[in-house]
């Protein structure tokens, strides 16, 4: 999580480390069909919770997809 002070409000936003490859589970792996679609679920609820506004929300949103 990052977090920054913009005059005198506190913004949030996801943090990704410097190594992240940003690689998740391929669609065509041999895992059951419920665990990507959960990944992917878990991926944009964690940036939505995350994210102080929706500008920052819509930016990781975009990288996701």
């Amino acid at each position: 999580m990052n977090i920054s002070k913009v005059s005198n409000k506190l913004e949030t936003s996801v943090d990704r480390k410097p190594t992240n490859t940003g690689l998740l589970r391929h669609y065509h792996s041999n895992v059951d069909k419920r665990y990507k679609h959960c990944l992917v679920n878990t991926m944009i609820y964690r940036s939505y919770r995350l994210s102080s506004s929706p500008q920052t929300f819509e930016s990781e949103f975009d990288k996701l997809r």
